[in-house]
């Protein structure tokens, strides 16, 4: 089987060859083929496409995903449309 280093490579790889994760900021870490996901991410969407590109590179025994779903108040160039109540 790969090596730690090898196997978080290759998840990196992948996930900047994914249209879907590509640019997406995430730091994968690797122990014993289990693969852990670290970041923040703007939705479940983005959330869930890292993690399943991820358990398709090579080595990859277990993903464990931690990323954060930012509230929406932290996502850079987007407003709240509610009325201020006043």
């Amino acid at each position: 089987m790969s090596d730690d280093a090898t196997i978080s490579h290759k998840v990196k790889e992948a996930l900047g060859a994914d249209e879907t994760t590509s640019g997406l900021e995430v730091h994968v870490k690797t122990v014993g083929g289990v693969v852990f996901l670290d970041g923040e991410v703007e939705d479940e969407a983005a959330k869930e496409a890292l993690e399943q590109v991820a358990r398709k590179a090579e080595g990859v025994r277990l993903v464990m995903n931690r990323m954060q779903v930012r509230p929406p108040e932290h996502h850079p160039g987007r407003h709240d449309r509610r009325e201020p109540t006043p």
